[in-house]
């Protein structure tokens, strides 16, 4: 439980710092290495543009060559809200 919980305090400050107030939402991987990449879905005016919440994390594993082996998700709706995990989407499974 160890790596899931380093998971969660990792998404959940990085939510917490780019999103103070309302909506929020961050991702977080734990590699082969032991490493922890991050990651917010991009902020775009057109929706076709719009990306799942992982893919910052997984482009920086993949840029440094790690296997993923966990990866986890949540949001919350406002900044009073507890945060929900997420299931990952067909992609990211």
């Amino acid at each position: 439980m160890e790596i899931e919980t380093s998971l969660y305090a990792a998404a959940a400050e990085l939510a917490k710092k780019r999103y103070p107030k309302g909506w929020g939402g961050a991702a977080a991987i734990h590699t082969e290495t032991g490493n922890i990449y991050t990651s917010v879905a991009p902020d775009v005016e057109n929706d076709s543009l719009n990306l799942c919440i992982e893919v910052g994390a997984f482009l920086q594993a993949h840029k440094f060559n790690e296997k993923v082996t966990h990866c986890l998700c949540l949001y919350r709706d406002s900044e009073e809200d507890d945060f929900i995990i997420l299931s990952p989407c067909g992609i990211c499974q």
